[in-house]
């Protein structure tokens, strides 16, 4: 699969480098492709990799991953227009007391939309197993076909995917999850994350 990655920093590089290792062909965005961060970021993630511009890696991908600071995620999604019904993986936060995931959908032009990967900490995408079983990445959208994509790349790189429903429990999850953090963070800095236990293993 063609993953173009929007944001090239902790999140979306440790991603495209975990994605890149399980075969899939991977751009990494940015206004300087030849930046020596870049370079080195194309280093480590190995010859499934290349660098372009923004618009390039729209346009080279099947999927892309949104993992931008906060407040670059309205000008990319105002500048870069129709996403030509792509799937969009938003790991994107924000600081403004709005939501994230609701504001995305609203701005991503015929994007299809799935909220994941924006409530775990960076830290542990690289070693998601604990004892004997792996974390939980919560799962959200409204198009199932696009869900079972993303579901499938969660799992590529060892994360137990949990459909979280539709994109009317985003805030309700954001929310609850957010109260989470504020209580386990103090103890556990970020290196500590969720596992659903069910009966059904669904996707």
């Amino acid at each position: 699969m063609k993953i173009g990655i929007i944001g090239s920093g902790r999140m979306g590089g440790t991603l495209g480098k975990l994605w890149a290792a399980c075969g899939h062909e991977i751009m990494f965005s940015s206004r300087n492709p030849q930046s020596s961060a870049i370079q080195e970021l194309l280093k480590a993630a190995g010859k499934n990799a290349q660098s372009g511009l923004v618009k390039e890696a729209v346009q080279f991908s099947d999927v892309l991953l949104l993992a931008l600071p906060p407040e670059a995620v309205d000008p990319f999604l105002e500048e870069i227009g129709d996403l030509n019904n792509k799937i969009l993986i938003n790991a994107t936060n924000r600081r403004d007391g709005k939501s994230a995931g609701t504001e995305v959908i609203r701005l991503a032009k015929n994007g299809r939309v799935i909220r994941a990967f924006n409530l775990v900490p960076w830290e542990i995408l690289s070693k998601p197993k604990y004892q004997e079983t792996n974390a939980s990445i919560f799962i959200i959208g409204d198009d199932s076909e696009a869900k079972e994509v993303v579901s499938k790349l969660c799992k590529d790189i060892n994360f137990d995917p949990v459909d979280a429903g539709k994109s009317e429990n985003i805030v309700p999850l954001e929310t609850a999850m957010g109260l989470l953090w504020k209580v386990f963070s103090p103890n556990f800095g970020r290196d500590y994350s969720f596992r659903i236990l069910r009966r059904n293993q669904g996707i």
